[in-house]
């Protein structure tokens, strides 16, 4: 990666719109920030305070990691669903904390998304087949990656793919390092995967059945 992340001021990371109650961030907003994080396990030390979104998920539940998290930075602050300021007092409640990861992600990372031309690939049936398709083309005119189900190709190395959709975090961590090497992106992904990442991107449709056409016309809004 070429230029190195600079610390940032949480007033410039969050929209305070996504806080339950925005009063809550006011004491933060010129803190500085030197990362960001969903799992204990990849803070560092470092002179600046640590954003952690601690989220439930699946199989295990991040708030069960905080004591830990302090324990790596004194100064780390807390986004969580869950009202939880009586035992964090440094912590913000959040309305979605998928939207709030992916808003703060997106400012932490210099907004990469806008540095690249990205297509992102839909569909039921051959969206990986066409982004690798689609790739191979373009590398003979510009350098070209992609982020898919299989692989993650940034242009500096290429790594198996860990999670079938990123978490936005590591996604626009991705972005950050493709935009010093790459031209073009390919993301083949479903696409309300990436309903929570607000990415700028074209789109391509790609063998879309019936199935699909049936269940979004009943799934539609009715007209007001």
């Amino acid at each position: 990666m070429g230029q190195k992340l600079s610390l940032k001021k949480f007033g410039d990371l969050i929209d305070t719109s996504i806080a339950v109650d925005q009063r809550t961030t006011i004491e933060f907003e010129k803190e500085e920030i030197s990362q960001i994080a969903y799992d204990s396990r990849d803070i560092i030390p470092s002179d600046g305070a640590c954003l952690f979104f601690a989220i439930r998920g699946h199989s295990t539940d991040g708030h069960k990691f905080i004591d830990d998290v302090f324990r790596k930075n004194k100064r780390a602050i807390i986004i969580s669903e869950n009202d939880i300021k009586k035992n964090y007092e440094r912590s913000i409640r959040v309305k979605n904390i998928n939207v709030a990861m992916a808003s703060v992600a997106k400012n932490f990372f210099d907004q990469p998304d806008e540095q690249l031309k990205i297509v992102a690939i839909t569909g039921t049936n051959g969206k990986t087949t066409s982004a690798y398709l689609c790739r191979a083309m373009l590398n003979k005119i510009s350098k070209t990656g992609m982020i898919s189900t299989i692989e993650y190709d940034t242009g500096q190395k290429k790594v198996d793919a860990t999670n079938t959709t990123p978490m936005p975090i590591d996604l626009f961590s991705m972005l950050y390092a493709c935009s010093d090497e790459l031209h073009q992106l390919f993301v083949p992904g479903r696409f309300c995967a990436f309903k929570d990442v607000m990415i700028d991107s074209s789109g391509a449709f790609v063998g879309i059945l019936l199935y699909h056409l049936i269940t979004s016309r009943w799934k539609r809004k009715p007209r007001s």
